[in-house]
């Protein structure tokens, strides 16, 4: 039983690493160069005292704006956020870089790690019980 739960957590987090791996390259080269955006962004980052670089990254994949990454950090953002005002962009940021500021990418990567451990955990029981009966 402990080899099918490992085999099953190792299949989990590989195909977590693979569309990680995927979306990074989907996104890798989209770096949004446009000055008034990158100097609001830049303004928001003086706000929260942030020195880290962060770049800004015009997707279609995901159409909310988000923070995307563990050491690479980016801002994902459509089309549908660029056509908002600044003031609007500038809560957008504000929100988002929150998120960096208290680690919540790190914690999102921990969590998501534990819940591939705790869900095949919880396939193995149901296994286990089924093969039993």
């Amino acid at each position: 039983m402990p080899l099918v739960w490992i085999a099953l957590v190792l299949a989990s987090f590989i195909a977590y690493v693979l569309t990680y791996i995927s979306f990074e390259k989907k996104i890798k080269n989209k770096v949004l160069e446009d000055e008034k955006v990158n100097s609001i962004l830049n303004k928001c980052k003086e706000k929260l005292n942030i020195k880290k670089n962060i770049k800004l990254v015009k997707q279609d994949i995901v159409k909310m704006a988000s923070i995307f990454g563990m050491f690479n950090i980016r801002i994902l953002v459509s089309d549908d956020v660029l056509k908002l005002s600044e003031k609007e962009i500038e809560y957008i940021f504000l929100h988002e870089l929150s998120y960096y500021k208290r680690k919540d990418n790190i914690l999102n990567m921990i969590i998501t790690i534990l819940r591939c451990i705790y869900i095949r955990i919880s396939n193995c029981k149901h296994l286990k019980i089924t093969t039993t009966s």
